[in-house]
């Protein structure tokens, strides 16, 4: 039988400025295994993202301050090599934005309110973690 040592699990980066949704999503991921990180803008978003880069970025779209999209655009202007996946989190029925930036490579989106387990099964595949 094959033993986990020296597997890693994913990090996860939460940017969610609702306190109830970030400590849930941080609950069940956190559970599951994932290496969680959530913060709460997307400019401390971009504080942590300099010192160690997560697998995955999950992000609400309407966030204070700078929206997720800009958060998005902020990351991948600085991203050498291989672009974090990112999965955007929007109440928003116009997906026409988040579509163009599908161009990109490597985003999702889920729209609000979404089911967990589809949220979790996205998640593992981005992350892959399947």
């Amino acid at each position: 039988m094959r033993g986990t040592e020296g597997v890693k699990n994913p990090d996860l980066l939460i940017v969610e400025d609702e306190p109830q949704q970030r400590d849930t999503l941080d609950t069940l991921f956190t559970a599951e295994g994932y290496t969680v990180r959530c913060t709460d803008s997307a400019e401390k978003a971009l504080e942590l993202l300099k010192s160690s880069r997560p697998d995955l970025v999950v992000t609400d779209v309407k966030l204070l301050g700078m929206d997720g999209i800009s958060f998005f655009e902020k990351v991948r202007e600085g991203e050498p090599g291989r672009p974090i996946p990112f999965i955007f989190m929007t109440a928003y029925n116009d997906l026409s934005e988040i579509d163009r930036l599908k161009a990109f490579g490597s985003v999702e989106y889920i729209t609000k309110p979404f089911d967990l387990d589809e949220l979790m099964t996205l998640v593992r595949v981005r992350s892959g973690k399947t």
